[in-house]
């Protein structure tokens, strides 16, 4: 090394370490932006497609098809209501009584004691599986 140079120079710094940690969430942060727009224009290349596919379609296959997509329309948004925010009580509740348990005896730390099946105060992937499986199989 050069004499004339501090040593702290040529040590990793916490400055350093910042900048590194800046300039990833800056790619990241990048890469999802253009990531949501080629999904964005691959939904919209998709629905010019299917538009154009409408339009050369005689009057009553264009009403079939679009009874068909009204339909799995109408499907999707039924399932996106199904679907509840993981561990709600009334999810957990749920769970208590297919478990063959009354709800309105429903304890949530027993109800956590039921499911720690290494009893280690944390629910891991396989003990969160259980519980949340109905819930996973609906989606």
């Amino acid at each position: 090394m050069d004499d004339n140079v501090p040593d702290d120079l040529y040590k990793f710094q916490d400055e350093d370490l910042k900048h590194l940690l800046k300039e990833r969430h800056d790619r990241l942060k990048a890469m999802d932006e253009e990531r949501r727009r080629q999904f964005k224009k691959y939904e919209l290349e998709k629905e010019l497609k299917h538009r154009m596919a409408l339009r050369a379609m005689n009057e009553y296959d264009r009403k079939v098809q679009e009874a068909l997509d009204l339909e799995e329309r109408q499907k999707k948004e039924g399932l996106k209501k199904k679907a509840k925010h993981p561990g709600n009580k009334a999810q957990l509740e749920e769970v208590w009584e297919a478990e063959g348990f009354d709800r309105s005896t429903f304890n949530p730390k027993t109800f956590f004691k039921m499911h720690d099946l290494n009893n280690d105060g944390e629910w891991d992937d396989f003990e969160l599986e259980a519980v949340f499986e109905k819930e996973v199989d609906a989606l």
